[in-house]
């Protein structure tokens, strides 16, 4: 076994969840990060449109990219990481 590279592995607390609606889940999603050390969150399904995504606000968590759908409803994708985290 290479223990030169398992010593520079780093290991984060990923969340992930088919949210099927996260505008109806905000406050139940921002106590159980409270409660848990994630680093990133990836929603599936968060059914919200450009403006709301933008808009959302996750303790502690900045939006890394995210997609909405413009024509359908529902749909769509999301992934914030932790505001220790320096997104390029």
């Amino acid at each position: 076994m290479n223990y030169s590279v398992l010593s520079s592995l780093v290991l984060l607390n990923v969340l992930f969840f088919n949210v099927q609606c996260l505008r109806n889940k905000i406050d139940l999603i921002n106590a159980h990060v409270t409660t848990h050390n994630y680093e990133i969150l990836c929603f599936c399904e968060h059914w919200m449109s450009q403006f709301e995504v933008e808009s959302l606000l996750i303790n502690d968590f900045e939006i890394a990219d995210f997609y909405s759908r413009s024509k359908y409803k529902n749909g769509g994708t999301l992934l914030l990481v932790k505001k220790t985290y320096k997104l390029y």
